[in-house]
């Protein structure tokens, strides 16, 4: 076990049980309503080295893919510059060959970067799942060799919301949004790379606000990290709360606890919904002030660039012209896009981060009891001892040998402490009904009162 494990677990609150349900099925099911437990906490580079260490199992074919996706983002770019190309060349010039010319080549390269763009984002998402795959894999592999003590403390529904809902957020990430934020990278800086060949005067303009980009996406990744954090325990006390209710129903309805479990269950639910909804009032905040923001640069460089046409101003002998004007208004555009997506995949980073937290550390645990790495075998029995105990009346008399029911000739058990006696009536009446030849079994009345 890792150092950084002890510290969370030496760091962890004692997990107290709320005066609510029974436990569930069987001799220690998981008592139901508690609080969810504590989350490790591991460095973002351990938990990066994790995933890409999945990943490596790929790295050829993921390599080749990113590089048709870098490829197909490199010639979208160029469409930007053949854009200017037909606007000022071909458009204002009167110039129908130069039109008709760089149209084609526009409608060529469109179609080379679909394709590529295609192959690549299915090749990497297909990556993805198969990096889901072996996770899921691995993590029930994991439980299928944990103690028993681990199952006994951990909730179930803790145990099922890191191997269903932490990992569905962490599919997110690795099967689609992995993709989208590589793409995304690589489009802001030949946008921005496309932006300084255009005009550098623009260019500089435009980069007033990159600052300001930069503070916010900072000051989210800032508020959000552990408001994430906090919904991955939230969700998780959710689901532990509904997978006790179903799975105690029938004890829970014996006692008459319909009320508390609802009352429980309203309570781990308001907490989700309040914490959802505080996440809701920070997006709702951030990304439409990022619009505005976005579009204050695209009217603040429209003014620039116009006043620099009517007075003919030029900039390292590069002058701006209508269709310089146009197409950088066009960069500004996909530039924002790509920025947008990269801050709403902030959220998607950060609430994969907080799943892969649990899910690392529960792949971390190390088992109380480990099995034995040669074990030996034990010589089955097929006899059964109940050692001081008695189904007669009287509780000084034992069958042959001191084994209570065992008559020591054939193996085969007696029915009241001496072979071949059989139970008085009251006796068996008091036992529920026991049938001659049911040797040790718990009637039915006794079971419903064990339980």
């Amino acid at each position: 076990m890792s150092q950084q494990r002890k510290q969370a677990d030496a760091q962890e609150e004692p997990r107290v049980q709320q005066p609510t349900l029974m436990h569930g099925p069987g001799p220690r099911g998981p008592p139901g309503m508690m609080t969810g437990k504590a989350n490790t906490t591991y460095d973002r580079k351990i938990l990066w080295r994790w995933i890409f260490k999945y990943l490596g199992r790929f790295k050829g074919q993921w390599v080749s893919f990113a590089a048709m996706v870098m490829i197909g983002t490199l010639a979208m770019s160029l469409t930007s510059l053949i854009s200017r190309k037909i606007i000022d060349d071909g458009i204002q010039a009167g110039n129908p060959g130069v039109l008709g010319t760089f149209t084609l080549l526009y409608l060529s390269i469109s179609v080379a970067t679909a394709l590529l763009s295609y192959i690549g984002t299915y090749g990497m998402g297909k990556i993805g799942q198969n990096i889901i795959f072996n996770i899921r894999g691995d993590l029930i592999g994991k439980l299928q060799h944990m103690s028993m003590g681990y199952f006994d403390k951990k909730l179930s529904g803790d145990i099922i919301s890191i191997t269903t809902n932490d990992v569905d957020q962490l599919n997110m990430l690795v099967g689609g949004q992995l993709v989208n934020i590589f793409r995304g990278l690589v489009a802001i800086v030949m946008i921005f790379v496309t932006m300084f060949i255009l005009n550098p005067l623009l260019a500089i303009v435009s980069t007033i606000v990159f600052p300001v980009y930069l503070i916010a996406n900072a000051l989210f990744k800032r508020v959000t990290a552990g408001i994430f954090k906090d919904m991955r325990k939230k969700m998780s006390a959710v689901t532990s709360s509904i997978q006790e209710n179903v799975a105690g129903a029938k004890v829970v309805q014996a006692f008459g606890q319909e009320k508390k479990a609802a009352s429980e269950f309203d309570r781990v639910n308001q907490e989700n919904y309040e914490v959802g909804f505080k996440m809701r009032k920070i997006i709702s905040t951030f990304f439409p002030l990022i619009g505005f923001i976005s579009q204050f640069l695209v009217a603040f460089v429209l003014l620039m660039g116009g006043m620099a046409r009517i007075n003919n101003i030029v900039f390292l002998g590069i002058p701006v012209t209508a269709g310089v004007l146009t197409v950088f208004i066009g960069l500004l555009s996909q530039f924002f896009e790509p920025f947008m997506s990269l801050m709403q995949f902030q959220q998607v980073i950060e609430s994969a981060m907080a799943a892969s937290d649990r899910i690392y550390g529960l792949l971390d645990e190390e088992a109380e009891l480990p099995d034995p790495e040669h074990p030996q075998p034990m010589p089955a029995s097929t006899s059964v001892e109940l050692a001081g105990v008695s189904f007669g009346y009287r509780f000084d008399e034992t069958g042959k040998n001191g084994k209570n029911g065992d008559d020591g000739k054939n193996g085969k058990p007696g029915k009241n402490g001496k072979p071949g006696q059989k139970p008085a009536a009251g006796a068996h009446a008091m036992m529920g009904g026991m049938p001659d030849g049911v040797h040790g079994g718990m009637p039915g009345p006794m079971q419903a009162m064990m339980l």
